[in-house]
């Protein structure tokens, strides 16, 4: 996700990967469109490659259809051409289409720099697929000091001046960024893996979203949408496919966001649980789930957390 970064000014077209590494080599402009099991092939539309050992990491893709000059977090151009926009003066108003971990970043740049903004998600409270109700109706109430929310409608259309909603209605907008997120759609379907990051398949391995990997704290298998996680199956992928034999150990939905205005810390297990302890002070607020009488999620708004102390099982997947 592109976005926060490149609307800062921390990354510029110049600090990007110019000249590949010795020893290997990139192909630009291709979209791979299958892969063959048998005979050990991935191909695109033009070209196809052999391999001995193939790692499978393109797996996702945004939950929501495009929008004509719409802006995209994932997409880094689109986001320097957005940023064009808001230093000329030409962004006075702004809506983001969906309200996750991305959203929050997003609201934060566009406040500091006076943008009028909206925040549209089809849930009835923001971070829906995170955390439940009762704690998302709470960060509602916060987040209404950096934006106008809407919660349980859908945006229809953009013209590049309104975006039309579902329920007849519209908002001036001089630029719609689409933060739906992503959800698992990889280029092998039905993937799964073992301890050593192999599928089923001999000689194909995989991680990222392409794949579902072990939550360490509950030892569930599921979709956990992050870099950290990515970089990390990536890390044990490469590992195992070099000949070594090093199981990944699982990972968990860990997610931090600080900004000039809020820091937001998003762990485990936030909707399944047994109990769930909230604390709120002024604009801070800190809540734990449990499951069993093991603390299995932690989200912490403007609040100091000692995360070692929070789980043992939390402890050991990062040493």
């Amino acid at each position: 996700m592109a976005a926060p970064s490149a609307l800062r000014k921390e990354i510029e077209p110049s600090n990007l990967i110019k000249t590949p590494p010795e020893g290997i080599e990139f192909e630009f402009n291709q979209r791979i469109e299958g892969v063959d099991v048998e005979k050990g092939v991935v191909f695109s539309s033009s070209k196809e490659w052999k391999y001995d050992k193939l790692f499978v990491g393109t797996g996702s893709r945004h939950r929501t259809v495009s929008f004509e000059n719409a802006f995209y977090p994932g997409d880094f151009n689109s986001m320097l051409r957005l940023r064009e926009l808001i230093l000329s003066g030409k962004v006075k108003t702004a809506v983001i289409y969906g309200f996750g971990m991305v959203t929050l970043e997003l609201l934060d740049i566009l406040f500091s720099y006076g943008i009028g903004t909206t925040v549209v998600s089809s849930s009835g409270y923001p971070l829906s697929t995170l955390v439940f109700n009762e704690l998302g109706s709470k960060l509602s109430s916060y987040f209404e000091r950096f934006a106008k929310l809407i919660f349980e409608n859908d945006i229809k259309s953009y013209d590049g001046n309104y975006v039309y909603m579902k329920d007849g209605s519209h908002i001036p907008c001089d630029a719609l960024i689409v933060a739906k997120g992503t959800v698992a759609s990889p280029i092998i379907s039905d993937l799964e893996i073992n301890e050593f990051m192999e599928t089923q398949y001999e000689g194909i391995f995989s991680g990222g979203d392409a794949v579902k990997v072990k939550d360490s704290l509950t030892g569930e298998f599921k979709y956990i949408h992050l870099n950290s996680v990515a970089w990390k199956t990536g890390h044990y992928a490469g590992l195992n496919m070099a000949g070594l034999k090093v199981p990944f150990p699982g990972d968990i939905f860990f997610s931090l966001t600080k900004t000039k205005n809020f820091s937001v810390a998003v762990l485990g297990e936030l909707k399944n649980f047994d109990d769930v302890e909230i604390v709120e002070q002024g604009d801070s607020l800190l809540c734990r789930t449990y499951r069993k009488g093991k603390a299995i999620g932690l989200f912490a708004l403007n609040w100091e957390v000692d995360f070692s102390n929070f789980s043992q099982s939390w402890v050991n997947t990062f040493i």
